[in-house]
């Protein structure tokens, strides 16, 4: 099952879509920086300016995703007139595995740090295809989250969202 997630292509077309990726990803930041309060929040010594510092990093941000979409259509014309074969492969399961994570970080304050780490990791587990059978498995799956919760939570006083287990 595993490899049939996995496939060939150009790399032009890899930078494509993270070039794309950046752009609405940077868009969506630059959305999110007007409409809420955010930049309120925050404030800088050093630049006397809260939104500095972040309004740089998302124009940035953006601005690079640009570049790097028309590199990479320029780059994919050329390609086409050559006919240049697949040179990159792309594992799906990898992408997967990065939006899994992004929803852990969404569903973390509403369900608790443990018991989404805890779900976050057998999933985890799971796609990368390792032994479930193995009972180290859940248990490295149990204790990791656990054991990060009492070191940053009770030792290092860092605080977590409200209905975490422990």
């Amino acid at each position: 099952m595993k490899n049939k997630l996995i496939f060939d292509t150009r790399k032009s077309h890899i930078e494509l879509v993270w070039g794309l990726l950046t752009v609405l990803a940077g868009i969506a930041l630059i959305y999110v920086m007007h409409t809420t309060a955010w930049s309120s929040k925050t404030y800088s010594s050093i630049t006397r300016s809260p939104v500095l510092i972040p309004y740089t990093a998302i124009y940035g941000m953006t601005i690079m995703g640009v570049i790097l979409s028309v590199k990479s259509i320029v780059k994919i014309r050329r390609e086409d007139r050559a006919e240049k074969k697949a040179d990159a492969k792309v594992n799906v399961w990898g992408v997967i595995l990065a939006l899994l994570w992004a929803l852990f970080a969404i569903v973390m304050p509403t369900v608790g740090f443990t018991v989404s780490g805890i779900v976050c990791l057998i999933v985890s587990f799971w796609l990368c295809q390792a032994d479930m059978r193995k009972p180290t498995t859940y248990i490295a799956a149990i204790a990791v989250p656990v054991v990060f919760y009492v070191i940053f939570s009770k030792l290092l006083l860092v605080r977590f969202p409200a209905f975490s287990v422990f």
